[in-house]
């Protein structure tokens, strides 16, 4: 019976722990990274999913980049950002809206080296805004 006791005893001090663990617990800070070019057709099922996400929207950064569009990407994002902005943690757009190709680049899908080399260079500043920001969590 005295055994009984000691384990109900610590169940209960471990339940009391947890308690008040759970009263100061805030969700991990996540970092979204998203890379946009030309993705008209496939931004308002993203956006939509990004949504639906069920998870706090205060606990969720955004670092969203787009460049080179041929198509309207810009305008779609501008148009779900000023919809949606107020709900998440932070947002940071930036954008070129210049719609001509790189010089090395044969077309809008082609990967050159300089794109390559770009967008190495957009996720490490998107890395240290997260390290910045003391995200938890870097998706990209």
């Amino acid at each position: 019976m005295r055994i009984y006791s000691i384990t109900l005893l610590l169940l209960l001090a471990v339940a009391a722990r947890l308690t008040l663990c759970d009263l100061s617990y805030q969700r991990p800070k996540i970092l979204i990274v998203t890379l946009i070019r030309n993705k008209e057709h496939t931004l308002p099922y993203f956006f939509s999913y990004l949504e639906s996400l069920d998870y706090p929207k205060d606990r969720i950064a955004l670092w969203i980049r787009s460049d080179h569009n041929e198509d309207r990407s810009i305008e779609i994002t501008k148009a779900w950002l000023k919809r949606t902005s107020r709900h998440y943690h932070s947002v940071d757009f930036g954008y070129r809206s210049d719609v001509e190709r790189r010089p090395d680049e044969r077309s809008s899908t082609h990967w050159s080296e300089e794109r390559f080399a770009d967008v190495i260079r957009l996720k490490q500043e998107a890395l240290e805004k997260g390290r910045k920001m003391w995200a938890d969590f870097v998706f990209s």
